[in-house]
């Protein structure tokens, strides 16, 4: 895992706050309906407890269908997840600032969460456009819910 997190230039420290960072990984060939697998980390946790692990489909070039995708996967948790509560949140400028992120929550009681975005970034951020769905500890949820 230390190998894995020192092999980007930022570390996986994606959010402003070094106190989570986050390892991605490409390349799952049995894997069909997500490009990549993300897995959230406490900074200085040598357990390396898992706080977040979310499924990526990257649209590159085609992010229109980025909506479609979120459509569907919401009527599947909207089967499957009768006990949380629902949120949306419109499309609203990213906390880095360098793109917009729309995104559905299911919230439960604890602050748990799971979560689908479509994520639309900048070019010179160098991140991918894709969707991701999260599924969120309550102590990294209400980390996240600080910033």
């Amino acid at each position: 895992m230390k190998k894995k997190k020192s092999s980007y230039s930022d570390k996986g420290y994606i959010y402003p706050s070094k106190k989570y960072y986050a390892l991605t990984f490409n390349d799952f060939p049995n894997l069909k309906q997500y490009d990549q697998l993300q897995f959230h980390l406490k900074d200085k946790d040598n357990t390396y407890e898992i706080y977040g692990l979310a499924g990526v489909k990257l649209f590159r070039n085609n992010f229109e269908n980025c909506y479609e995708l979120m459509d569907t996967i919401e009527l599947e948790l909207d089967n499957a997840l009768k006990s949380a509560t629902k949120e949306k949140y419109p499309r609203k400028e990213s906390w880095t600032g360098k793109g917009y992120i729309t995104s559905i929550y299911y919230w439960y009681d604890n602050l748990s969460s799971i979560n689908i975005a479509c994520e639309d970034w900048s070019k010179e951020s160098k991140i991918p456009d894709g969707l991701a769905v999260s599924i969120v500890t309550a102590s990294m949820q209400s980390w996240i819910n600080s910033q």
